[in-house]
């Protein structure tokens, strides 16, 4: 379903910019996992705040994942696609957080603790990325047990 006002549109139930870029808000109801369509380059702030989702998947079309973009949210799995390269405070008041899939360079060496509420028991970071940012290495070590192909897993210590 597609409606469309001046300045922005509706697909699914998710309200995006009418050009479909912006993703602008998720509504509170919408619960189970969502896929980021291709196209969406940006995630705005507070666009999921409070929703019911299980996961989500952001494509690698995203390149700015705007401040508190989930926060409220009851998100087990985060996947970030590889050219988000903003990721501040995106999982504050997340408590639900369980694992977090990063295939960008970018995040892996930027990701601190003030991006979430509690730390997610796992990190999966994509085995090609060779630089990784303190917050994981001081807080989080190498598992043995690795459940994603491709990825190298780190869980809390």
């Amino acid at each position: 379903m597609q409606e469309s006002g001046k300045d922005i549109c509706k697909v699914v139930d998710n309200i995006y910019t009418k050009d479909r870029k912006d993703l602008i808000f998720c509504p509170t109801g919408r619960t189970g996992n969502i896929e980021l369509p291709n196209g969406v380059d940006t995630i705005k702030s507070k666009s999921f705040f409070g929703t019911g989702t299980d996961s989500i998947r952001i494509s690698d079309d995203v390149t700015t994942i705007e401040d508190m973009a989930f926060s409220s949210s009851t998100i087990e799995t985060a996947i970030l696609g590889k050219n988000a390269n903003s990721i501040s405070r995106i999982f504050m008041s997340c408590n639900k957080i369980k694992s977090v899939v990063i295939d960008s360079q970018y995040i892996a060496s930027m990701l601190g603790s003030n991006g979430f509420a509690s730390s997610p028991e796992a990190i999966y970071i994509k085995n090609n990325i060779t630089e990784i940012g303190t917050y994981i290495t001081s807080n989080y070590e190498l598992s043995n047990q690795n459940d994603r192909e491709g990825y190298v897993k780190h869980v809390k210590k």
